[in-house]
């Protein structure tokens, strides 16, 4: 059975830092609660992890195409925890290793970046280079100018889609610009990946 992996995110927090306690504090922060944050956070990691898994593979999920180098295996649950909570992200199997700073291992030394800059997105909006710059603290690949821009693209309906749901007392959507269906609204269980992984090749 393979274990669960936790990470701590933001060992260190100084007296600015988010807290649960700040979450919660008075409306003159305007800081949001911290399962919205939560969720946003989740959103910004799964899309990455998905991301990084198609660029190593050479294309996008289920493409034929004569540039992939590496297949999925399914995918396992990575459970993630900050210091407002946690969430589980799915992390796709790669058929061959590649070396490299995984972008959840990267999370470890965010401190409280992320979660800062997702509250101000939360309360100023989402910008292109607000977006482009979530995506050069995490990705830990080559990022050429053309691919930062295809991610930017990709990321900010999510965001957009995450804002929104937030605001309207949805925060537990999933991350897609589009209103997910029924069977898709869960969040990810948190059970070991030796259960919730479907090894087929693609």
């Amino acid at each position: 059975m393979r274990p669960f992996f936790i990470i701590q995110i933001g060992d260190a927090w100084n007296a600015a830092s988010i807290t649960p306690a700040s979450m919660s504090a008075s409306t003159s922060s305007s800081t949001p609660p911290p399962s919205i944050l939560l969720e946003g956070f989740r959103c910004l990691m799964q899309f990455l992890v998905g991301e990084e898994a198609d660029y190593l593979c050479g294309t996008t999920l289920h493409a034929r195409s004569p540039e992939r180098t590496n297949y999925r295996l399914g995918y396992y649950l990575r459970k993630l925890r900050t210091p407002i909570g946690r969430c589980s992200v799915r992390v796709p199997h790669l058929l061959y290793f590649f070396p490299r700073v995984p972008i959840v291992k990267r999370a470890r030394r965010l401190s409280a970046g992320i979660l800062e800059d997702l509250a101000h997105v939360y309360n100023v909006g989402i910008t292109p280079d607000k977006t482009a710059a979530l995506i050069k603290t995490l990705w830990t690949l080559d990022l050429s100018d053309d691919l930062l821009a295809a991610l930017v693209e990709k990321l900010t309906p999510i965001l957009e889609h995450w804002l929104s749901d937030s605001r309207s007392g949805c925060p537990d959507r999933l991350d897609k610009p589009s209103p997910p269906s029924s069977s898709s609204q869960a969040q990810a269980v948190e059970t070991p990946a030796s259960t919730a992984t479907a090894f087929s090749v693609y």
